[in-house]
């Protein structure tokens, strides 16, 4: 089949050109409704606690739940454009409705059958607007989506500090914010990040203009300050380009690597810089201060731990765990309010226990391998991109627990999973050759990716 043809069909499938910036529209005027505060910068931590109760300033709960119903919704109005079709079961979606059945499961056990109830539900409407999505959205589209979204909150967010005054990048405690806590701004910045640079790295148009908005999101990634969010990154990308690349060449650009950065310890050494000092406050993010148990992160391991093993196996059912009973209990031994673990990994022990935690990394990692053969097959950089936010998802989780629907980064990807899990690409292009591993402008012509996987973006 001709590359034309193939554009073709691709477009079809994917639905028309504005979709994916009538649907970023749509999400990021909801998120940013839900989660976004323009006077955060000017709260002391960047926390709007209470005064007296130490109780989070939040949404209404039932008015949430409206909004995430108007979002689901949307997922049902894709389905019903792309019209009523039997979608094609691959092998990933085994484990997806194993992960999904387990803690609809749950609630035979939960230890807060209410709070689980609420929650399946949220599952629920998050696998809907997934299916929904990936009817209609194809891998490059998933780029588009993510960085319409997180573009526009860096500008919203960039032009609030400056009207507040808040916006003073030189000062030794800045912490780049915009509307939301500087973590969570790291969180949004990679999905910019990554974004960007798998576009800049393997499509075949407009690359200047990717790689500078790849700078830009590193840039002020940096600036928020955000270890778990900073290492993320360069965790995913490391990862990516080590898998991106081919074994002979990884293998030398990894000892050349190896030679440089001993070659500079031994300089930098010989100078007689406290190297070792430098380089854990260049870790720190210039937070050194905050650095002491991870910011109160292992006493909170500590004081969770026990309740971990009480129920290794089940847990206490989806996310039921976190009672007010069991917060003020931890609160005790921590002496500031948790309502998570702070470790995706943990939280969902205590939510599932290890068969629950077993299944949603055996969907993690199918969904990865599903990603890099699809990849390989199309060269698309949406299935890269895919793989960037999966990783970073596993790094960022050691630190910090993701949410459903409530997060933008947990949207795209389940609409990838669901992407693969129901609905493979309907058309294949094998190049008959490993993943590229050349930028596009050095590719020969007859070698360069078909203009079908970039239709998405056209």
């Amino acid at each position: 089949m001709s590359a034309p043809a193939i554009a073709t069909e691709s477009r079809s499938h994917n639905g028309s050109q504005h979709l994916p910036i009538l649907l970023a529209v749509l999400l990021g005027v909801v998120f940013f409704y839900l989660g976004h505060d323009p006077q955060i910068s000017t709260v002391d931590g960047w926390t709007p606690w209470a005064d007296s109760t130490n109780t989070f300033v939040s949404k209404n709960m039932a008015l949430r739940g409206g909004v995430y119903a108007l979002v689901s919704l949307l997922g049902v109005i894709c389905v019903l454009r792309k019209g009523f079709e039997i979608p094609r079961i691959t092998l990933l979606a085994l484990p997806v409705i194993a992960y999904v059945g387990w803690s609809v499961m749950s609630l035979a056990w939960s230890h807060d059958a209410g709070t689980t109830v609420i929650r399946i539900g949220v599952m629920g409407l998050t696998c809907i607007t997934a299916y929904g999505f990936s009817r209609v959205l194809g891998p490059s589209q998933w780029i588009w989506l993510g960085v319409l979204i997180t573009g526009a909150y860096l500008v919203i967010g960039v032009l609030t500090e400056l009207a507040l005054g808040t916006f003073r990048p030189w000062g030794s405690g800045y912490r780049f914010a915009g509307t939301v806590h500087p973590n969570e701004q790291g969180s949004l910045l990679t999905i910019l990040f990554f974004g960007a640079y798998c576009q800049a790295r393997w499509s075949a148009t407009h690359r200047g203009r990717w790689l500078m908005l790849t700078l830009i999101g590193l840039v002020f990634l940096v600036l928020t300050k955000s270890r778990t969010a900073c290492a993320s990154a360069i965790f995913s990308i490391a990862v990516l380009e080590c898998v991106m690349v081919p074994t002979k060449r990884s293998f030398f650009i990894g000892a050349c690597l190896a030679w440089t950065v001993c070659a500079a310890v031994f300089l930098i050494s010989a100078s007689g810089v406290d190297l070792v000092g430098q380089s854990t406050q260049a870790a720190h993010l210039g937070r050194g201060a905050e650095a002491e148990g991870l910011n109160g992160r292992i006493p909170l391991w500590e004081a969770v731990l026990p309740f971990a093993r009480e129920n290794l196996i089940l847990g206490y059912g989806l996310d039921s765990f976190w009672t007010s009973e069991n917060i003020e209990h931890i609160q005790h031994y921590v002496h500031w309010p948790a309502r998570d673990a702070h470790s995706l990994y943990l939280n969902m022990i205590l939510g599932l226990g290890v068969i629950g935690l077993s299944l949603f990394l055996l969907m993690i990692f199918s969904a990865m391998w599903r990603s890099a053969r699809g990849f390989r097959q199309t060269g698309d950089p949406g299935y890269a991109f895919l793989i960037t936010l999966l990783l970073s998802l596993l790094a960022f989780g050691v630190l910090e627990v993701v949410g459903a629907l409530t997060s933008l980064d947990a949207v795209i990807v389940c609409c990838g999973i669901a992407y693969m899990a129901f609905e493979a690409p309907r058309t294949q292009v094998s190049f008959h050759r490993s993943i590229p591993d050349v930028w596009p402008a050095s590719r020969p012509q007859s070698q360069r990716i078909p203009a079908f996987s970039q239709g998405a973006t056209r």
